[in-house]
């Protein structure tokens, strides 16, 4: 199917739009956001998917559904109305959203990774919010390993939901001159005393409180001759990411990264501190480092 509008340039479209994977209750993330966006705009409102600041929540839930099965019934009047989102329903909101501007999240395509990176891997950004999750952005060059740390910590099983990324960067002028190599603006070694708890003691929990320690271990160096779709996928799930950093073209950093199956294409998933947005990344991407480490939680 050929797109006539701009609200559907997101992949996860083109593989709905062939009817083998349909977009249904349960899914969330961008393209759900972009169909309840859609939805509102033709006049069917989602007060309940709806943030207070006015952008969606990207969570496929019963009004969601509703609200398809309810635009089903008026533009696909000779359908069976089943609230899944798949080539006629598709089409029908496309061709009412020719002339309408897309929201901005809509404007994620397919492209290729950062100038650097050996052989151009593909990537797409996916915006700041997947489902309950908000990237965080870094607020300077040397702060990538905080804000990663603070992203990882909360969502990932980390194991310190509530330390503020203020509070993280605050450890930088007692660790700066940890050994190892500097991953993101941080040394390994400041980075694994942080995970053992062994900092300062403002990052020390209280030994007998375990909800407040950081839950993980370093693996230093690792070898990137061992991340491939299989590893991250035993690796990682639905709540458990990796903290890991890597050198690519001279310069380190440091992601949050886990496996995402998309349809059946596995492919990884990536909170970008540099711009504060998840990335779906070709896992050749992070093949290309020359130098990497691992934190993993429990």
């Amino acid at each position: 199917m050929a797109f006539q509008s701009n609200w559907f340039g997101h992949p996860r479209f083109a593989v709905a739009a062939t009817g083998n994977g349909v977009i249904k209750r349960g899914e969330r993330g961008a393209p759900v956001a972009i169909l309840q966006y859609a939805l509102v705009h033709l006049g069917h409102p989602l007060p309940q998917s709806t943030k207070s600041n006015g952008s969606m929540d990207g969570i496929f839930g019963s009004e969601t559904f509703d609200g398809v099965k309810s635009f089903q019934k008026k533009t696909l009047p000779h359908e069976t109305p089943d609230g899944k989102v798949g080539p006629k329903t598709l089409g029908e909101f496309d061709k009412r959203l020719v002339n309408v501007p897309a929201p901005e999240l809509a404007s994620a395509v397919w492209g290729d990774a950062p100038p650097g990176v050996p052989g151009r891997p593909q990537e797409v950004s996916l915006g700041p919010i997947q489902g309950s999750q908000q990237a965080i952005k870094q607020p300077h060059d040397m702060a990538c390993w905080a804000a990663c740390l603070a992203f990882w910590g909360r969502y990932c099983r980390g194991g310190r939901p509530h330390l503020a990324p203020g509070k993280i960067i605050a450890l930088y002028g007692h660790l700066s001159a940890s050994e190892g190599p500097k991953m993101g603006g941080m040394p390994t070694g400041g980075i694994a005393q942080i995970v053992a708890d062994l900092a300062t003691p403002q990052n020390v929990a209280n030994p007998s409180d375990t909800t407040l320690r950081w839950r993980g271990f370093v693996i230093s160096p690792f070898s990137v001759s061992r991340l491939d779709y299989d590893w991250l996928k035993a690796n990682t799930g639905a709540s458990k990411a990796l903290y890991f950093g890597y050198t690519i073209g001279g310069s380190s950093h440091i992601n949050v990264i886990g496996h995402y199956d998309f349809e059946g294409t596995p492919l990884v998933w990536a909170m970008e501190p540099w711009d504060g947005q998840f990335k779906l990344r070709e896992i050749e991407y992070y093949q290309q480092s020359t130098s990497s480490f691992v934190v993993t939680p429990y």
